[in-house]
Order: structure tokens, then C-alpha cells, then sequence
């Protein structure tokens, strides 16, 4: 063989010549079944044969791609074109679109939603990856949150996505909520969240997160997506109820002055249902611990909760471990 012939070529050659022997065996097979219909066979082969197409056109879409420096708007509508063309031949190539959408999506995301469209018109194809970067496409290149969130939700149902996917989701609906000024739906889509309601109204009656604890027990980042979730509950609670209470004391309207009080006294009916049987600073919204007589995160004066009466020692369980007096 000439050893100027690229090493890429001799590759596809190799692997031309396989596929085609494995087709070949494959139709040898077929004609030896008498129990397969003629229709059926003729169905197999053709949808065998789209697949070879696809692994074909796969090898030369990846070597076209490699010549190229970087994708510009000249070359992006001809990779999307290749790319149409490849999930043509095969409908449930994930990572044709996924891989496509994210080629393709800086120069022309528009091109790159249309290939992810196609994707989820593929009954067939269950894959949260999908909407997750149509999603991503659509709010970091076009900067537009609506249309993020109707393909972030679609990802949320699916019950393999991480939990990553539900806090993107938060996050684009806060954007969203941020300009109706109702910090309360805000903290209510964090609440949802924390608790893991499935299809549940909200506590004070926001749009539910759906699925969004359906998937919260067993995921690797439970613990921090809790944690995340109770910094962002705290937060919100104390500057709501700081705000409001500092605005009644300004406030002459009786009828605003009862919408502020009504909503304090909801925030307030929401952090005893997150912090059931905790106790919190009521400044920061934080839990802080046995025995502390100041808060570990703001340094407010609490007061202090399991501490023996008889040798004030702070009791870790039912009892004291030092006196045995049992914990009030």
C-alpha cells in the first residue's frame, strides 16, 4: 500500500469492507428463514441498510468537521444540513442531535433547535440530555427564558435526569417571576423543591415543580441541592419578612398595610412547615444547634433550646448522659 495514503482513509476502508460483509451475512440469513414474510425481510434489510448509511455518513460528517477550523455562519447551515440528513436515515441517533445542536448552535441556534425539535418528535427517543440543551441553546444564545423553561420542564419529567436539570429550571423561573416583583413565588418554587412535591400545588399556591422530588432520594447531589435549597429559603424568607415589616411602619393604607402583615404571617406559616421541630434564628431563618446561645451564621442572640434544667450540660438525646434527667 502507498504510505502516502492517510491513515483516516484506510481506517473507513476497513471498516466499509466489515459492514458490508456483516450486511451481506445478514441478508444470506434472511432468505435461509422461510418463517420470515417477505414484507417483514424487505423491512429489516431496508432499515438495516439506513443504519449502515448512517455509521457511513457519521465517518465522513466527523472527518468534514475535522477539516474545518472552527464553524462560522457560512459552514453552519451546510453542517446542518448533514446533520438533517444523517437523523433521516436514523431517527434514534441521540448523539447526532445532541452533538449536532451543540456543533452548530453557536452560529445558528435556531438551526440547532429545529434538529432537537426533530429529536423529541421521535416517540421512540426518551433522552433528557435533548431538551436540556435545547433548553440551554435557547437561554444562552437567544436569551430567552420562556422558551428555555417549556424545554426544561420536558427534561424535568424524565425520571433519569439529575438533579441539576430542576434547579436549571428554578433559576429560569426566578428570571421570569423576578419581573412580576412576587418574591413569594419565588421562595415557594424553592419550598416545592425541598420538599419534593410531586404535581403539588406550592405552599402558598404557586405552579407545583411537577416532578421535581420524584427523582430527589438516591440522586448523588441530595445533600447539597438541600442545602442550596434551604440557603435560598432562608435568604428569601428574611428579606420578605424584613421588608415588609419595615414598610408597615411607614405604611398608612389599612388595606396595604393587612396585604403586608398577611404576607409575613405566610412566609412565616412556610418556614415552620421546612423547619418543622427546628429551631431558627428569626433573623437569618437558619437552623442553629443544641445549647448556642448565639446564631453560628449571623451572630443574633437566640434562645437557647436542650439544656439539662438540673446541670445545664446540653443533652444530645433522650436523656442527660450526665445526670439522667430526662429532656423536657
Amino acid at each position: 500500500m502507498n504510505s502516502k495514503t492517510p491513515t483516516s482513509a484506510v481506517v473507513f476502508l476497513v471498516i466499509t469492507l466489515l459492514a458490508s460483509a456483516h450486511l451481506a451475512n445478514r441478508v444470506a440469513e434472511l432468505r435461509k428463514d422461510q418463517t420470515v414474510r417477505a414484507p417483514q425481510s424487505r423491512g429489516l434489510l431496508s432499515a438495516g441498510f439506513s443504519k449502515f448509511r448512517s455509521q457511513i455518513a457519521w465517518m465522513r460528517l466527523i472527518q468534514l468537521r475535522g477539516s474545518m477550523a472552527n464553524v462560522t455562519k457560512e459552514n453552519a447551515a451546510l453542517l446542518a444540513g448533514k446533520y438533517d440528513r444523517l437523523t433521516d436515515l436514523d431517527p434514534m441517533f441521540a448523539t447526532a442531535y445532541e452533538e449536532g445542536a451543540l456543533d452548530i448552535g453557536w452560529q445558528d441556534p435556531e438551526a440547532s433547535l429545529r434538529l432537537l425539535d426533530k429529536a423529541q418528535g421521535v416517540s421512540q427517543l426518551r433522552s433528557w440530555r435533548i431538551p436540556f440543551t435545547a433548553g440551554f441553546i435557547a437561554k444562552t444564545r437567544l436569551n430567552n427564558a420562556s422558551r428555555a423553561v417549556q424545554y426544561m420542564e420536558m427534561a424535568s419529567k424524565q425520571p433519569d435526569c439529575p438533579q441539576y436539570v430542576h434547579r436549571f429550571l428554578i433559576n429560569l423561573k426566578t428570571a421570569l417571576l423576578s419581573k412580576e416583583q412576587d418574591p413569594v413565588k419565588i421562595l415557594n418554587l424553592w419550598v416545592d423543591y425541598y420538599l419534593g412535591g410531586v404535581g403539588r400545588a406550592g405552599v402558598a399556591g404557586a405552579p407545583g415543580m411537577g416532578r421535581a422530588g420524584a427523582s430527589f432520594a438516591g440522586q448523588a447531589g441530595e445533600d447539597s441541592g438541600k442545602k442550596l435549597a434551604l440557603n435560598h429559603i432562608s435568604r428569601l424568607s428574611s428579606n420578605i419578612i424584613a421588608q415588609d415589616q419595615k414598610n408597615l411602619l411607614t405604611e398608612r393604607d389599612s388595606d396595604a398595610k393587612k396585604r403586608l402583615q398577611d404576607r409575613i404571617e405566610e412566609v412565616q406559616k412556610i418556614l415552620k412547615q421546612v423547619y418543622a421541630g427546628t429551631h431558627i434564628c428569626q433573623r437569618c431563618y437558619r437552623p442553629y444547634n443544641a445549647g448556642d446561645e448565639f446564631c453560628v451564621h449571623d451572630g443574633n442572640r437566640v434562645e437557647p433550646y436542650g439544656i439539662c434544667p438540673k446541670d445545664k450540660a446540653v443533652v444530645r438525646g433522650a436523656y442527660c448522659h450526665k445526670c439522667g434527667t430526662k429532656a423536657n
